[in-house]
């Protein structure tokens, strides 16, 4: 019998978490394949996606960007903001590792209005970050510093305390490289709460 879409996208997580992206992708493909419901079109993007991440992994670009297109412009037809908002992210991750910064920033802003527009706040979250980093390595402190913010802010909001003490470390290290002693000491003393937490959550 055919292994059902939830138990090959959980095994298809597994391989790619020990490593094992041909065997990933190879599950995610069988499940996106399953697909048969108009109503699947969410999932049939978000499928699109995680392939099109396996091959990013591979430093497979081209067959990478082809999926992301792919997630995006079914993500589309499903009417859905948030699936085009997390495809667009990957592809100006790709961007900005081949260092297209430009193009990288310019996605990125899109895919947190998608994400915005969709209530999907971790990736708004998660954008803004992606936003700071670009912003720190063109030397301009002050947009940095206002992204981070933005995250820290945002991730507060949905009491992710990985995500928070990320921020946390990100804004401390920045604060201690613009000579903000007390800023730095503040987001360093909150990110060792955080760090408990995250510990304590792990036990």
């Amino acid at each position: 019998m055919m292994p059902s879409v939830d138990i090959l996208i959980h095994q298809a997580q597994l391989a790619e978490r020990e490593g094992r992206r041909d065997d990933a992708r190879s599950l995610f493909e069988r499940a996106l394949y399953s697909l048969r419901r108009v109503e699947d079109g969410k999932m049939a993007s978000t499928l699109l996606r995680w392939i099109g991440r396996t091959y990013q992994a591979d430093s497979d670009i081209d067959a990478a960007m082809d999926c992301l297109d792919a997630a995006i412009a079914v993500g589309e037809l499903a009417g859905d903001a948030a699936s085009v908002g997390h495809a667009i992210n990957v592809q100006a991750i790709v961007h900005q590792q081949r260092g297209d910064l430009d193009t990288a920033e310019s996605m990125y802003l899109t895919s947190r209005a998608r994400a915005i527009e969709a209530g999907e706040m971790r990736l708004a979250a998660m954008t803004a970050l992606n936003l700071g980093v670009i912003a720190v390595v063109r030397g301009d402190h002050e947009k940095t510093l206002r992204y981070y913010r933005t995250s820290l802010a945002e991730f507060r909001t949905l009491g992710a305390p990985k995500e928070v003490l990320m921020a946390l470390n990100n804004m401390a290290m920045l604060c201690t490289d613009l000579e903000r002693w007390d800023d730095a000491v503040r987001a360093f003393e909150e990110a060792v709460l955080r760090l408990k937490e995250v510990l304590d959550c792990n036990l």
